[in-house]
Formats: C-alpha cells, structure tokens, sequence
C-alpha cells in the first residue's frame, strides 16, 4: 500500500504543475487587454479612408453607428452610438481616437490615464491635455517670432544703407518658414483648432521685401504666439468646438508666414 501511494505522488504532482499553467496563463490573457487599453486609437482608420472601414449597421453620415470597424491591422472595436454627443460624423469620432493615439505616442503616456477619454461621449480637452497638445507649437512661435524680430532688424538696417548680407536675409527667412510649417503640421494642434482655413494676410500688397512686409510677418507671428499661450493657460476642460473662434486659424498664419517668407527670401535675391 505504502508503495501505490509513492507511485502515484509524481502523477499528483504533475496535475497541480498543469492546473497552475492553466491559471497563469488565464491571468495573462485576461489582463492583455487592459494593458492595452489606448491601441484602439493607434489602429483606428485615418480621416478619409472610407475604404478600409466597415459599418455593419446605419451609414455613418448619419452619425448613428453600432457597428463594427476595422483597422488596417486587421484589429477591430465596436464604435458607439454618437446620437446626441458633440461627435456630428464617424470622422469626427475616429479624428478624436487619433488626437489621443498621437499624445499618447509622442509624451509615452500611460494608456490607463487616457482611457477614461476613450469613454468618454464628448471630445473633451482638459487643462493637462491642452498643455500637451501646446506645449512643443508654443515653444516653436517663441523661436519663430523671434527670429521675425531679427529678420526685421536685417531690413530695417538695410533700408537705412547699411550693408547686410543678403545671405544672412535669406536663411532667416527660411528659418521662420520650416518653424511656421513645423506649426502648421502639428496633427494634435490642427485637431483642436479645426477653424477654416482663410487667406491671410489678404489684400495686402506683399510683393515687394520691406518694413511693411516685415510688420505683416510680425503681426502673424505675434497672433499665433498669443493664441497658443491663451490655450496652454487655459484653466477649465472644454469640448473642441469652433463656432466662437473668430482669429484666424493656426493654419492659416502658418501659410501666411510661410509665403511672406518667400516673398522676402525672392525679393533678397535681387538685392
């Protein structure tokens, strides 16, 4: 008797062996997802790419949707009914997903933070968050208008017959353009400022290097640069909305920067 009992402990061994595997690996797999909470965003379809999505229920113009979509690496998520919330369309909803994957990607932040947004109804923006979206464009516009007031001294000392390197005028203003297009690319600053794009400045006679082209540049540069500090200051969560911004848009001055700069670096040329 005493040597079936030995036989069989190896036997009983092996089955705890099994049975705490099974376990083990049933944590694993059932944690996997929660570590992966944020990659919806990442895998979610591009703005424009109607192509590679499928909705299984309403069309999504109708902003109704309970259906399932997928991304282009073969993953899916079921995307909410956006009756009654701030999102008007499935791009509006899928621009949000993308905006969080971007901040999440670029500063590393931890997915349980910002999963408590991927839940939410509404594309809202706290304090913290807008201090993200801000915070490298900022810096950027402080470079930039800065560099607009060392263009400006360039000129006016030009004007006044002293002689400047017209080499020295061109690389300043190709300064200023890479940092207004560096701006003006930004995927997390173009998702909060979702304003139209308008010409600007418009109707002016910029055509000709000047004082007068340099005070245009500077009056952009000095409009982005303020909006940017009033949104890294901003103190209250608020829904991305675009109906009481009447300035004009990020893009807008970053276009405007960008091609008096190269109405200044052509007209430096002929100097």
């Amino acid at each position: 008797m005493v040597l079936a009992l030995l036989a069989s402990l190896p036997a009983a061994t092996q089955d705890r062996r099994t049975a705490n595997s099974e376990t083990e690996r049933g944590r694993v797999s059932d944690a996997g997802p929660s570590r992966g909470m944020g990659s919806m965003a990442g895998r979610s379809i591009p703005v424009g790419s109607a192509s590679r999505t499928t909705t299984s229920s309403r069309d999504a113009g109708t902003g109704v949707s309970t259906g399932t979509r997928t991304g282009g690496a073969g993953s899916s998520f079921n995307v909410p009914k956006l009756q009654g919330t701030s999102f008007n369309s499935m791009n509006s909803y899928l621009m949000w997903q993308d905006f969080l994957w971007n901040l999440q990607t670029r500063y590393f932040l931890d997915a349980m933070y910002l999963s408590r947004f991927y839940r939410n109804s509404e594309p809202l923006v706290t304090p913290h968050l807008m201090k993200m979206v801000v915070r490298e464009p900022l810096s950027l516009s402080t470079r930039m208008l800065a560099a607009v007031d060392e263009l400006g001294t360039l000129v006016s000392d030009l004007e006044g017959g002293k002689p400047v390197p017209k080499q020295d005028i061109t690389t300043k203003a190709q300064e200023i353009r890479e940092l207004a297009k560096k701006i003006r690319k930004d995927n997390t600053l173009s998702f909060v400022d979702q304003r139209a794009d308008k010409e600007v400045p418009k109707g002016e006679n910029t055509e000709t290097l000047g004082l007068e082209t340099i005070r245009q540049l500077r009056t952009m540069a000095v409009d982005m640069n303020t909006q940017l500090k009033a949104m890294y200051d901003q103190n209250s969560t608020a829904t991305v909305s675009v109906q009481n911004l009447s300035q004009p848009s990020f893009e807008s001055l970053s276009k405007g920067i960008e091609r008096l700069t190269k109405v200044i670096e052509n007209s430096a040329k002929h100097l």
